[in-house]
């Protein structure tokens, strides 16, 4: 396990209810891959997990729907990505506002692997803010992505 600094709430409420905390992100487990982010998508969405608009499942709760960043570790069967390869994803649940998580491999999708820093990990709000984009159209837009 490693330790990462994460905007977490503990209960609903406005913005001072967010806390940059340490936390623990464990090893990826089967189908799972560990990903370092390099950024995030900040969203109305995350808005409405804060305030309790949209519950989630228990408190603590690190909040955030979107990110890239690179894999640093793989689970057992995992295929789809592998340590070293740039990531973007919309998860199925918050968890991105840190500086890393564990999350299935299916729900990212691999990027150019020649770009470096944060030049070409922009998170179009079209893509992915949109009530009406669907999830799997937005991972195919965000892996499109040219610098």
């Amino acid at each position: 396990m490693s330790r990462v600094n994460a905007v977490r709430i503990h209960k609903y409420g406005g913005p001072e209810e967010l806390r940059y905390e340490e936390v623990e992100v464990g090893e990826p487990g089967p189908g799972e891959a560990r990903v370092r982010h390099t950024a995030i998508g900040l969203n109305f969405t995350d808005i409405h997990h804060r305030t309790g608009r949209y519950p989630v499942a228990q408190f603590p709760h690190v909040i955030g729907m979107e990110a890239a960043g690179v894999v640093e570790a793989v689970g057992e069967g995992v295929s789809a990505v592998r340590p070293g390869d740039r990531v973007a994803y919309a998860s199925d649940k918050p968890r991105t506002y840190s500086q890393a998580t564990v999350m299935p491999d299916s729900a990212g999708s691999p990027r150019q692997r020649q770009r470096s820093g944060v030049r070409g990990n922009g998170m179009p709000s079209r893509a992915c803010g949109s009530q009406t984009s669907s999830r799997t159209r937005a991972i195919k837009a965000l892996a499109s992505l040219r610098p």
